[in-house]
């Protein structure tokens, strides 16, 4: 068997394996003062359905994403990304401590083939992104156990089985 996790004080933070852009330390530029519209520079990421970002969290809270083109349309805690910008409106002052998960079709973020008898636990896994698992497990593998494990700021997928028997990968 074999253990992926940590130990010692329960009661520090686990450590985190994370699948997400970090803008923490990003320089953000205010494109309009009286709403508080501050924008950010992501031309370099996957772009899919022109869109880059797929969800963002500001300070660990999730802000709502606006599929428009125009950013003066968007309200406090709200943000849209087009033409490789992002666009943020908050509430006042800079964004801080951003965290945004990709629109892209990129990958699976955490595969895991041919190994059987794993526990993962008191680890905190935090992202992914708009269509692909954040962890898959794959044909011949079994016996896999999660224990005080935290799954957060997932979407669609998080942990997705695959096998080549058709009893267990029924397909309907």
């Amino acid at each position: 068997p074999l253990v992926i996790g940590s130990y010692g004080d329960e009661a520090a933070a686990k450590p985190i394996v994370a699948f997400m852009y970090d803008f923490t330390d990003a320089t953000w530029t205010l494109v309009d003062k009286s709403k508080n519209i501050y924008s950010l520079d992501v031309s370099s990421l996957e772009e899919k359905y022109g869109m880059r970002i797929h969800r963002a969290f500001v300070e660990g809270e999730a802000y709502f994403h606006r599929t428009i083109t125009d950013y003066n349309l968007l309200e406090e805690e709200e943000f849209c990304d087009y033409d490789g910008i992002m666009y943020m409106r908050t509430k006042g002052g800079a964004p801080t401590n951003v965290e945004a998960t990709s629109y892209g079709l990129s990958f699976v973020r955490l595969q895991i083939e041919n190994v059987s008898y794993l526990t993962m636990e008191n680890i905190h896994f935090k992202g992914g992104n708009s269509r692909n698992p954040l962890l898959k497990l794959d044909a011949p593998s079994m016996y896999f156990r999660f224990t005080h494990c935290d799954i957060t700021h997932a979407f669609y997928y998080i942990i997705q089985m695959e096998s080549t028997s058709a009893a267990i990968n029924y397909n309907p």
